[in-house]
């Protein structure tokens, strides 16, 4: 019980756990007492040390995908494109869609299994949020690598 209300653990699938946000909701998730698998690139250099287990693949590939969305009550989606490296203007390593993709995957499988339920985080800037972004902010939403980002997300929601 926690704060009076009765508490219990689930089974979390995370996407994108290996990217920057997505490492906190591993860690978060696991803490919370959750069991928690992440998906991971072959090519992924982090660890889980939070994750009960870990689905190895490119979650655009179905089968990833459905293996890993087996027996889990929630998923939990920080996907985000995947970058040469940590300067948002980087050459762009995943499909520009990835995010849109990936939540019509996710859409459809839980549409016909009833579950789970299915949460993602956008990015303020995306979608009608970009008309409240201040203009430094939209200018750079609007250019190279990272207006794709968003433009990605704006698609998907």
């Amino acid at each position: 019980m926690i704060g009076g209300l009765v508490y219990c653990a689930m089974n979390v699938l995370v996407l994108g756990a290996s990217g920057r946000t997505g490492r906190w909701v591993t860690r978060i998730a696991a803490e919370r007492g959750h069991r928690v698998r992440a998906v991971a690139r072959e090519n992924s250099a982090c660890k889980f040390e939070s994750a009960d287990e870990t689905v190895v693949g490119e979650v655009l590939q179905s089968d990833v995908l459905s293996r890993a969305l087996v027996g889990q009550d929630v998923v939990i989606s920080a996907l985000g494109l995947n970058r040469a490296g940590l300067n948002p203007w980087s050459r762009l390593l995943s499909p520009p869609d990835v995010v849109t993709r990936v939540t019509s995957m996710l859409a459809k499988r839980c549409a016909e299994s009833g579950g789970p339920r299915v949460l993602w985080m956008s990015a303020g800037g995306a979608g009608p949020s970009l008309d409240s972004a201040s203009l430094p902010i939209r200018a750079m939403i609007r250019a190279g690598n990272v207006g794709v980002a968003y433009r990605d997300l704006d698609v998907a929601e």
